[in-house]
């Protein structure tokens, strides 16, 4: 029998942000969504590393971060 591990975007909702507000993303970039939900889906504390690019740079603005 197979194991149901799907997660629902209503699911997501309901739990804490983890990328929050401070960052320079454009409101509707796929990258800063993609991001969010993964933070969301995941259930231990994380640590992100990411190669430079927009999200590494619009991402990590000191002082806002």
């Amino acid at each position: 029998m197979a194991v149901d591990t799907r997660i629902r975007l209503k699911e997501l909702a309901s739990k804490p942000e983890r990328f929050v507000s401070g960052h320079r993303l454009c409101a509707g970039c796929a990258e800063g969504i993609i991001v969010r939900q993964v933070l969301n889906a995941i259930e231990e504390p994380v640590v992100v590393a990411v190669a430079t690019g927009c999200l590494e740079v619009a991402s990590s603005m000191f002082p806002t971060t």
